[in-house]
């Protein structure tokens, strides 16, 4: 048995709801799926909310769907949590309405008598090696004993051969000394650091993409994009030009026309989130500068043996948060971390078809804001990625507000960087002509996705059949690219008196879009719900309807259309 009592935000009076039988409550707005329905003018509450489940052993979990927020006594849900009897649910927000549990408990069977006793340890290396004690002669305790330093002889040098080499030192400083600080100054002189970046020849220094990209949105006549040495004496260099990897903005447009996601278990479509990809620029400054220490990219041979395990070492300013951030432009102090590969995947975060492609390189170092552009070196001292970014949660914090410290570094401690790759097109000017020798691979990964129109089609025909009791059948269904017309680009189709219509506009591109409706010139529907508008009607007439598409820009108009109607009305 579980009861659920409901506290909206409205104060409006409390209502329950009892459940005796079943193993799952739905919690929404959507009386079509939720079990537990929340009232719809409870905004802050999704359609599609949370599930209640009870495990084999009695005892209830929550589950949040989407990235809907979730809190149980304060503590904000993750992806499911349990609970229990007097639990309260928080839906939406922090300050949101409020479930109150009740539910049968569970204990374990027996009680607590019988639980598994303390076990006996074994302590000693006598007690690992029972045989030793029953030797009774002087040569079989003598071989014996040989056998074991042999063993032990035989161990320390294999841990001495294969363990991983360790930094040196000098190597560290060297890393150190190349942290340059991104700093950027306003007309008044007021400075504030953006990110870490280090030299990769004497006028050229290496940062992320997201942090170059700040220097075309400066007012450069009165406005500087600096790079700054570490140290008590740090030096400054007013960055003269960047240059973005193509593949920053190219494979995210990609991704972003594909709509990339999956179904879940008993949950709606979700676009799949990934880090940054090709998140790689030079910054370039005055040749008189010369930059040092300059770092050594890793060669190609190297990095194609980059693997779980491979040890790391980073010099950078991760300041998010941290004490003293705010005022690291005035003697940079460059944090030097360590850590070790994880993982290497493409851009998809699936394993790489080809060393080729393993262009993300997944680690355990340290990262915060600040950090971005920071060298990830080897052993050796040669550079095999750039640190690019990590994985951080909301938590949820109203004091926060729109501070950054809402943002907090994940415990999972999964963080991305770029290979070095990229970096070595840069330099040879190739960044373009490799984006289009990757094509091919991201068609073929990109396939491997769930269809986003597919899922949306059905679920409006899901829709449209359970609010009318009849069955739907599609009629028309076209993927359509042609230039955008001033007067709306048209569709047309028939329709017949009595019957339901429902229609779906999809634009690839995901620009926002206005569909109007009309039937024998008369408008009798209209939508302006984004890029995926959806429209339903009964038909007031038979004749011709004419869905007028009203896209902004000047681009062509990339969508898919579907228009299905119900079974002929006896």
């Amino acid at each position: 048995m579980i009861e659920l009592t409901y506290h909206g935000s409205d104060g409006a009076a409390p209502h329950a709801q009892r459940f005796e039988t079943g193993d799952e409550v739905l919690v929404g707005r959507d009386a079509s799926w939720a079990g537990f329905v929340v009232p719809a003018t409870e905004r802050v509450v999704a359609r599609r909310h949370a599930r209640l489940y009870r495990e084999a052993s009695g005892a209830w979990r929550i589950e949040r769907q989407k990235e809907y927020f979730i809190a149980v006594n304060g503590t904000p849900v993750d992806q499911t949590l349990p609970i229990g009897d007097g639990d309260t649910i928080t839906l939406g927000r922090s300050d949101g309405p409020t479930i109150r549990v009740r539910c049968d408990t569970v204990a374990l069977p027996g009680g607590d008598e019988m639980a598994t006793r303390t076990q006996e340890i074994v302590t000693t290396w006598r007690d690992m090696l029972p045989g030793m004690q029953t030797m009774n002669s002087r040569i079989k305790l003598l071989a014996g004993a040989v056998t074991l330093v042999a063993l032990i002889a035989l161990a320390t040098g294999w841990y001495v051969w294969t363990r991983p080499a360790d930094f040196s030192a000098a190597t560290l400083q060297r890393l150190e000394h190349a942290a340059h600080l991104v700093v950027l100054r306003d007309a008044n002189g007021g400075e504030s650091a953006i990110g870490t970046a280090w030299p990769v020849g004497p006028d050229k220094l290496v940062t992320n993409a997201h942090v170059a990209e700040l220097f075309g949105k400066i007012d450069r006549s009165r406005e500087h994009f600096l790079v700054r040495s570490p140290g008590d004496d740090p030096k400054s260099h007013e960055v003269s030009a960047v240059r973005i990897h193509a593949g920053y903005e190219n494979f995210a447009g990609y991704v972003e026309s594909r709509s990339l996601g999956a179904e879940g278990f008993r949950t709606d479509y979700t676009e799949a989130s990934r880090p940054s990809a090709f998140d790689v620029a030079l910054l370039v400054v005055d040749p008189q500068a010369k930059l040092s220490p300059v770092l050594e990219l890793a060669p190609k041979e190297a990095l194609d043996k980059i693997a779980p395990g491979s040890r790391l070492a980073f010099a950078g300013y991760p300041m998010r948060c941290v004490d003293g951030g705010n005022t690291e432009q005035i003697a940079p102090t460059p944090n030097v971390q360590q850590g070790a590969v994880s993982a290497v995947t493409d851009y998809f975060l699936f394993p790489p078809g080809s060393p080729d492609q393993g262009l993300l390189v997944q680690h355990s170092v340290p990262a915060t804001g600040g950090a971005s552009g920071g060298p990830l070196i080897g052993p050796d001292g040669r550079v095999v990625a750039v640190l690019s970014g990590g994985t951080v949660i909301d938590t949820g914090s109203d004091k926060a507000g729109d501070s950054p410290c809402r943002m907090s570094p994940s415990a999972v401690m999964i963080n991305y960087a770029q290979r070095a790759d990229l970096v070595a097109e840069l330099l040879a000017q190739d960044d373009e002509a490799a984006i289009g020798r990757r094509r091919a691979y991201w068609d073929a990964q990109s396939a491997k996705f769930a269809d986003h129109f597919a899922y949306l089609k059905r679920e409006m025909l899901d829709k449209a059949e359970h609010e009318t009791g009849a069955r739907f059948a599609v009629s028309l269904e076209d993927r359509r690219r042609e230039p955008v017309a001033p007067a709306g680009n048209i569709v047309t189709f028939d329709v017949e008196k009595g019957r339901d219509y429902a229609v779906l506009v999809y634009n690839r591109d995901r620009s926002n879009l206005f569909v109007n409706l009309k039937v024998d010139g008369n408008e009798v529907a209209q939508d302006a719900n984004g890029w995926m508008p959806e429209l339903r009607i009964k038909a007031p007439a038979t004749g011709r309807a004419e869905l007028v598409i009203y896209a902004s820009g000047g681009r062509d108009l990339d969508y898919d259309i579907v228009v299905a109607h119900s079974a002929k009305p006896d």
